[in-house]
């Protein structure tokens, strides 16, 4: 069975889409590891909220969730480590343009040095 890591929770404005979040749709069933960090720009509990409907539709046998946070390298290598995906489908993006305005550097950070981790990843995995 093929793992795949998803980074990011859906929330009402931005839904996994079908793909992805309809495992029951694939003739060969993927286990989705979900890794989020739940900041609160979207509401938390509606996040919170999606996790565990796709826990109920699926089971814990299928969807694994790690809270944390893309660009913490430690975090990133034992997830990788723990689960062994098969490939990546790389959703994340730090949310908000007004916010944006006010810190462009933690969009820097959130954006691109998560993407370049998940990529180094990729790699090291062989994904």
């Amino acid at each position: 069975m093929t793992k795949r890591i998803v980074t990011s929770v859906p929330t009402e404005h931005a839904p996994i889409g079908e793909p992805i979040s309809d495992l029951e749709s694939s003739s060969k069933l993927d286990d989705v590891v979900i890794v989020d960090k739940m900041n609160n720009y979207y509401d938390v509990c509606v996040k919170e909220s999606n996790l565990y409907l796709l826990l109920d539709m699926y089971g814990k046998e299928h969807v694994s969730i790690y809270r944390g946070n893309m660009c913490d390298e430690a975090f990133m290598q034992q997830v990788s480590e723990e689960t062994r995906p098969g490939w990546v489908c790389h959703m994340t993006a730090r949310a908000g343009v007004r916010p944006l305005i006010q810190d462009l550097f933690v969009y820097i950070h959130s954006n691109i040095k998560g993407t370049t981790w998940l990529m180094e990843l990729s790699h090291q995995y062989g994904i």
